[in-house]
């Protein structure tokens, strides 16, 4: 059985020149046999608040607050310390330990927060009895309480970092690649795969990946030659093609957070037709790729009025569906990735009864890799069931007409161990599974294996 003989850490800059953090794990079966795995967390730029907690400094002298010292501490120092010298027959089991040590430390920590409220509300009383005023202690909201596994205690970045990491060590220590071990440990019921995934290609940017007027985040090409060298070939020429085009407009040829071109631009609609003129003049038709967007509508949603603006417009749910419906049909849309906030669900059953059947609706912000929460929405299962899922009949169960796909982000949850949890239920519900990247990426080629 492997022993974790080694944990170290240290800061790098992701694609962004934000700080995020590199892990490096050593396991052995015995003195001569030793096995390493290396792991890069990334880190998201337009993120759901449903999402897991990235641990960061908040010392805005350095890095203006991004640092990552705290969740390399506690890496090092909390969760290395007990992992060393510990032996585990798998990866996933790495992970349960560390998620129970989380849930621990949540606890104790609720626990310490209660004590001050009783404290606080002591001296309320002593307050109104005396008038004097005593020292005010600081206490968390009712939303800030941690009764959910928040990961806000170890940091989320610093827990996949090792899970990461030790995911690829205990591949190498069963002689398997990567993508070989994730199947074996998550997916083997699945039966072989011989399918290689689609490639999603941002080519322009808005939103919050972009400092631009357009109010949608992602405009991508999914080339679908059924080849992956010719996939990467199509997606090529289309791009350097709408570099052209863009030169010859005047346009501003600057890339935004994830690669894409990020000029100003008028409106959505546009985008998505010079994206199809350079296809065209490429040689290309719709045979041989497919449009998708990634709104990410929580970022112009505006909760006090319940509507969202886009391209200077004010839409209601209602007409937003109508807007999307449009753009669906005029450019032949394969997928729109969050097309309503993160809890609007009754935006995302609107969009889902009325284009569900023909396009991919993926929820991204909505489901944030949480098994949990996706099983709430989907299924209307609370997240504190007890319920064995060995018991659960999906085939009869009823499924609420939310999304149909869901984004894959092993940064929103925080181990690998819960990442295939999500991907397996997803798949239960029938719900289709996009593996993704973030704003903030590094070398790391994790989600690639994932994916596959």
């Amino acid at each position: 059985m492997p022993i974790i003989n080694q944990i170290s850490a240290r800061w790098i800059l992701d694609s962004r020149g934000i700080p995020t953090i590199v892990c490096s794990v050593k396991i052995s079966t015995d003195q001569k046999n030793i096995f390493k795995g290396k792991a890069s967390v990334p880190s998201g730029a337009s993120t759901g608040i449903h999402e897991a907690v990235e641990l960061r400094d908040g010392d805005e002298r350095k890095f203006f607050g991004k640092g990552v010292n705290k969740a390399i501490n506690n890496l090092l120092n909390i969760i290395g310390a007990k992992l060393i010298g510990h032996k585990f027959e798998r990866a996933c089991e790495v992970d349960e330990f560390m998620l129970n040590l989380e849930v621990e430390l949540e606890k104790e920590l609720s626990s310490h927060e209660n004590k001050l409220v009783e404290i606080k509300e002591l001296r309320d009383q002593v307050e109104q009895i005396t008038g004097n005023q005593s020292h005010t202690v600081e206490t968390k909201t009712e939303e800030d309480s941690y009764t959910q596994l928040s990961k806000s205690v170890l940091g989320a970045n610093a827990i996949l970092a090792i899970s990461m990491a030790m995911h690829r060590a205990f591949a190498a220590a069963n002689n398997l690649e990567l993508w070989q071990y994730l199947r074996k440990e998550y997916f083997a019921d699945q039966g072989e795969n011989k399918k290689f995934p689609l490639l999603m290609c941002n080519i322009f940017n808005g939103g919050q990946h972009a400092s631009n007027n357009l109010d949608i985040q992602e405009f991508m090409v999914i080339p679908k030659t059924g080849n992956i060298e010719t996939d990467i070939q199509t997606i090529t020429d289309i791009y350097q093609k709408l570099k052209q085009i863009l030169k010859k407009q005047g346009q501003s040829t600057s890339v935004g957070d994830e690669g894409g071109f990020a000029p100003d631009y008028n409106g959505t609609a546009e985008v998505l037709k010079i994206i199809e003129t350079a296809a065209q003049e490429c040689g290309y038709t719709k045979i041989n790729y497919d449009l998708a967007l990634d709104c990410a509508a929580s970022e112009f949603y505006d909760k006090d009025t319940n509507s969202y603006s886009v391209d200077g417009v004010n839409y209601s749910q209602s007409a937003l569906t109508d807007f999307y419906t449009e753009l669906s049909d005029e450019f032949n849309l394969a997928s729109i990735e969050d097309p309503f906030a993160e809890d609007d669900l009754l935006g995302w059953e609107l969009i889902t009864t009325k284009i569900g059947k023909k396009r991919l609706l993926i929820g991204d912000d909505l489901f944030t890799t949480n098994s949990s929460r996706f099983s709430k929405i989907v299924l209307d299962r609370p997240s504190n069931s007890n319920t064995s899922w060995d018991n659960f009949n999906f085939e009869t169960a009823k499924k609420n007409n939310i999304a149909n796909g869901i984004l894959i982000k092993p940064n929103q949850i925080g181990t690998i161990l819960e990442t295939t949890n999500m991907i397996n239920l997803a798949k239960k519900c029938e719900y289709a599974v996009a593996v993704s990247h973030r704003s903030g990426e590094t070398n790391d080629d994790f989600i690639s294996d994932l994916a596959f």
